[in-house]
């Protein structure tokens, strides 16, 4: 018998998840470049790199968050013992969990060099 997880895998295997590492954290470095003296508490001065563990721990909040339904994504690291969700702060803070979702990135940053790529070839091979 399937578990959940092995249906999800099926889709997002270790070669995606390391895809969308690699063009998470090249998106943050992309950022940081571009603004030299970011905020002192922002997500951009306090990125660290994303691992593939990380990556599929924010999927899975994610997917919670359509079964959980709250009207702010703080509100699942809520204390209020009446509203709490514990499995969210268990798994990772609400701070690194937006940081991620500010930088999450999949083939977008490819598919853009790709595309340049091509067209380039293209225009160069008909003299565009």
């Amino acid at each position: 018998l399937l578990a959940p997880i092995d249906f999800f895998n099926l889709y997002m295997d270790d070669d995606l998840v390391n895809l969308t590492v690699q063009q998470t954290n090249m998106y943050a470095d992309q950022c940081k470049m571009a603004t030299p003296n970011p905020k002192k508490y922002s997500f951009l001065s306090t990125w660290q790199p994303v691992t593939s563990s990380e990556i599929r721990q924010w999927i899975g909040l994610t997917f919670l968050t359509g079964l959980i339904k709250k009207n702010e994504v703080r509100d699942y690291w809520s204390t209020n013992p009446l509203h709490s969700q514990p499995i969210f702060p268990t798994v990772m803070t609400r701070n690194r969990y937006q940081a991620i979702k500010k930088f999450i990135h999949g083939m977008t940053i490819l598919r853009r060099q790709l595309l340049m790529t091509l067209t380039g070839t293209i225009c160069t091979r008909f003299g565009l």
